[in-house]
């Protein structure tokens, strides 16, 4: 054997080496999953089922052998996942029969399809209520089923008096909501089906980045466009009203309401969209409550919440300054290389295949003119696998810290906000709206090295011309 020959056979056995590492096969699976979700609940379960991973016949044989062994576990996950309205009403039944404390089921269930109003359980929201008295989200799923109707009868809200009016004359909306924004917690139980989802998918060895990710991206949360609207009525319009009046008191109380509220969402919330409604609330809130507290000479008050009002403009503008910030942190461009290294992979994957079916073809047909493109492959063979464990080597560091961030969040201990800054990373759809204002670092480097070239291109031109003829 040559030693090109064997240089090349070196570099294939290193290169599918590197197929053993857990985390190297997290990547290869991981990438191309996120690049197509962008948060879409039907696209991940288009994915899984296509896998023949988590399709209605692999949920439908786990249900079976869940009834017989009556695992309450299994049929609440198999519940959030089928894709039958009458199966999943049946086997959350069914799991909240066995294990009361899987009434959270009815929360995420009717929220997952909240568009379908014949999938709106009337009993849903009093079993949560019943279940768990004090939480604001059985009485917001309650409400957010007459918004629906409201909004598919007269068209999106707009924040007009008239819009106002109606709302207030809507008494049973208003008496649900206003149980939602007096009740003294809110949690949309988002950390407990994490968990036993994650407990499910260790169970059946799925507890994989692709699979993981996707499901959290499809956890569902309250209509905040509904919460927006009671807290404008009460801020817009009663509270507004209450003022003209030289009804401070009862003005002030609307207010404090409204931040009250703001702040139970603050401290129960476990997703990004729900900490900036929360701030949202507050900060609308207290920049009411100052004007008030201060005409009052409430001066201490005052202060306290003019403090609370600065901090919760810094968590609404948290968000847009983490999305300018982002292009400069090591993260994005881990992850960015990340999706290049991905690329080259399967570049060099591909063209080396393509190299070696030629030369195995060309042995068995002797005697064949090789053309251009024949030479071309033939010696493309001697390259082609040196770059593509170059590339597998790419991949599999700059994927390792995704990787041990993932492990820490699925572990039995762990916790799944762990998986945000994975998510937000490798996920295309959120990483584009930095895409385009991201500068090409190596224009800079073409720019110098094409100067470069050409000073010694001048340089051994001269040297040429002094030559003696």
């Amino acid at each position: 054997m040559s030693k090109t020959r064997f240089t090349t056979l070196l570099f294939l056995v290193l290169s599918a080496s590197f197929l053993f590492l857990p985390s190297f096969r997290q990547a290869l699976e991981t990438l191309p999953a996120s690049w197509g979700a962008g948060g879409d609940e039907q696209w991940y379960a288009t994915w899984l089922e296509r896998r023949g991973e988590l399709g209605p016949e692999v949920l439908e044989g786990w249900v079976r052998t869940a009834e017989q062994r009556r695992d309450s576990t299994i049929l609440a996950f198999a519940a959030l996942h089928l894709q039958s309205q009458a199966e999943r009403k049946h086997l959350a039944d069914e799991a909240v029969a066995l294990d009361p404390q899987l009434t959270w089921l009815y929360c995420h269930l009717q929220l997952g399809d909240p568009e379908d109003h014949n999938f709106s359980i009337p009993e849903w929201p009093a079993r949560l209520q019943s279940w768990d008295p004090g939480n604001a989200i059985s009485y917001l799923i309650e409400a957010q089923a007459i918004s629906l109707r409201r909004r598919s009868q007269h068209g999106p809200s707009i924040m007009t008096p008239a819009y106002l009016d109606a709302l207030a004359n809507e008494t049973e909306w208003r008496d649900l909501m206003s149980k939602a924004f007096a009740a003294p917690r809110y949690d949309s139980y988002i950390t407990r089906r994490f968990e036993l989802e994650r407990r499910v998918l260790r169970q059946h060895g799925l507890d994989r980045p692709a699979v993981v990710l996707l499901a959290v991206a499809a956890y569902p949360i309250p209509d905040l466009t509904n919460v927006r609207d009671y807290a404008d009525l009460l801020q817009e319009k009663l509270a507004a009203e209450r003022g003209r009046t030289g009804r401070e008191e009862e003005a002030r109380g609307y207010y404090w309401t409204v931040a009250h509220f703001g702040e139970r969402v603050q401290l129960g919330s476990a997703t990004e969209i729900e900490r900036l409604m929360a701030a949202s609330l507050r900060a609308k809130a207290y920049d009411r409550l100052l004007p008030l507290l201060r005409h009052r000479g409430e001066a201490d008050e005052a202060a306290t919440v003019e403090f609370a009002s600065r901090q919760a403009h810094q968590s609404m503008t948290a968000d847009r300054l983490d999305a300018q910030s982002r292009p400069a942190s090591s993260s994005f461009w881990t992850a960015r290389m990340t999706r290049l290294f991905m690329k080259l992979t399967v570049l060099f994957a591909s063209f080396t295949l393509l190299c070696l079916v030629y030369v195995g073809a060309r042995r068995w047909a002797h005697g064949q003119t090789e053309g251009w493109l024949g030479r071309f492959l033939t010696r493309g063979l001697d390259y082609a696998p040196a770059l593509l464990f170059f590339a597998c080597l790419g991949l599999f560091i700059t994927y390792a810290p995704f990787a041990e961030a993932f492990s820490h969040s699925t572990s039995p201990n762990g916790v799944w906000q762990a998986l945000g800054p994975l998510w937000f990373s490798l996920n295309s759809h959120f990483g584009s709206s930095n895409s385009a204002a991201l500068r090409n670092p190596l224009l800079a480097y073409f720019a110098c090295a094409a100067g470069a070239g050409l000073a010694v291109v001048a340089v051994w031109a001269l040297l040429l011309r002094r030559e003696p003829a």
